[in-house]
């Protein structure tokens, strides 16, 4: 396999910075802009723009010399717009999971061996657990991960924890992540006490967003408050996330 090439990376890097770029300033922008807000040289810039130019997913505007995106990156991902939960219906479930609990509700989505925060909004309490979107928590024996993985077949799971074994993961304990993925299905969610952090619950539920994918919603924060609140914030889960893929 050819290794790839650190140039290439680092195209890839840029191209996916400016469409960030253009989805937070939501403007058209001179190459000199992005230049400076990507932190790139404005040679590299020119080039990248003048390749996505040419593909249709950028446009430039000769009256002030600006460039803005096409609405052909919108068309090319039309498909998920069959989605059963889009990231404006998510980002509201959050809401209204953080108003009434106060605490830090999170979304997550599997990436390989991890599951990586998509979105959150902290607990308002003085004392709530922390987590920002990027960050990532195992996939085995985690809450969120527990629940994606109890949507999972058998095979796939062994799949999973024989994957990460050969990681170096060597904590694992495939019979408690069996138990626990078991009692998640019995359940239809699934809490921690105390397990990955110290002095944190966490209850976690699945939500379908499309064939064979799910997001992972949950509510987190002091395992105290949690335990005490987890009946109230698993009818939470149900009716205002789980609902929310009902068309």
């Amino acid at each position: 396999m050819t290794p790839t090439r650190p140039n290439t990376m680092r195209s890839v890097r840029r191209c996916f910075e400016l469409m960030e770029l253009f989805d937070e300033t939501r403007q058209a922008l001179s190459a000199s802009d992005i230049s400076r807000k990507i932190d790139a040289p404005l040679s590299s810039i020119m080039d990248l723009l003048k390749c996505l130019q040419d593909l249709g997913y950028i446009a430039y505007d000769s009256r002030d010399r600006t460039y803005f995106m096409t609405t052909r990156l919108a068309v090319l991902g039309h498909w998920m717009a069959e989605s059963k939960i889009s990231e404006k219906s998510y980002l509201a479930i959050i809401e209204e999971l953080h108003e009434k609990t106060r605490e830090t509700v999170c979304v997550f989505w599997q990436d390989n061996l991890a599951m990586k925060c998509v979105a959150s909004k902290r607990g308002s309490h003085p004392l709530s657990f922390n987590m920002s979107v990027g960050d990532t928590v195992p996939t085995l024996g985690t809450a969120v991960g527990t629940a994606l993985l109890a949507q999972w077949e058998d095979s796939d799971i062994f799949k999973l924890i024989k994957k990460a074994s050969h990681h170096g993961e060597s904590s694992i304990d495939e019979k408690k992540i069996l138990r626990a993925i078991n009692k998640t299905r019995k359940d239809g969610y699934c809490c921690t006490y105390d397990e990955y952090m110290s002095e944190v619950g966490a209850i976690a539920l699945a939500v379908p967003v499309m064939i064979n994918q799910w997001l992972v919603f949950s509510v987190g924060g002091s395992s105290k408050r949690i335990k005490k609140e987890e009946s109230n914030i698993v009818q939470l889960l149900r009716s205002i996330a789980l609902e929310a893929t009902i068309k």
